[in-house]
């Protein structure tokens, strides 16, 4: 049997609500004709590794090597301050991300350091920019569509910080209605 994983920082509550407010402001900004999805609010995180299906006897093992490696790494202070479509041709997420070169840089070099630890255990993880997903589309979004949207989303400036002192191991269960989140592992980073 396989689990579907991810590495990635689940936000507290009230680190959620400041993004649930910005997702009703950018719901007004899709054309309606647009088919799309919020994320669910209690779903929020900031993504940096996506596993996929791992077979459940490996599963302790990348417990593991995460308990070994997250703990020696140093957290960012972050925030996320741009909202970009993601993949920059034929999107299908519109997602918060930093435009802080430096922060950028941290938190890829930490998606990166853990997907090199999980590598050794044969598990390839992909990364995008580490981001946070507001909304999903349907369907991949046309040039059309994408200009558009864009020149409505430069108007919103809101930076919002998230405290990224731990990582989580999550599963995520696919249903009809939309994923669920369990929290498998949580380990702190270190501390400053």
């Amino acid at each position: 049997m396989k689990q579907r994983l991810f590495v990635g920082y689940l936000l507290n509550e009230a680190e959620r609500q400041p993004f649930s407010q910005v997702q009703e402001k950018v719901n007004g900004l899709i054309p309606k004709d647009i088919r799309f999805k919020l994320v669910e609010v209690e779903n929020l995180h900031l993504s940096l590794s996506f596993l996929g299906e791992v077979d459940q006897n490996q599963v302790e093992k990348v417990k593991k090597v995460l308990g070994f490696l997250i703990p020696t790494l140093r957290p960012p202070a972050v925030n996320l301050n741009r909202i970009e479509l993601i993949p920059p041709t034929r999107p299908r997420i519109l997602a918060y991300q930093t435009n802080n070169e430096k922060v950028s840089t941290q938190l890829t070099q930490l998606a990166q350091a853990i997907n090199k630890n999980l590598a050794d255990l044969g598990i390839t993880a992909r990364t995008k920019p580490p981001h946070l997903t507001l909304i999903r589309f349907k369907k991949p979004l046309t040039r059309q569509t994408v200009v558009k949207i864009r020149k409505d989303l430069s108007k919103l400036t809101d930076e919002l910080p998230v405290t990224l002192d731990r990582i989580h191991l999550v599963e995520s269960q696919l249903f009809p209605t939309g994923p669920q989140y369990q929290i498998l592992k949580t380990y702190s980073l270190k501390k400053l």
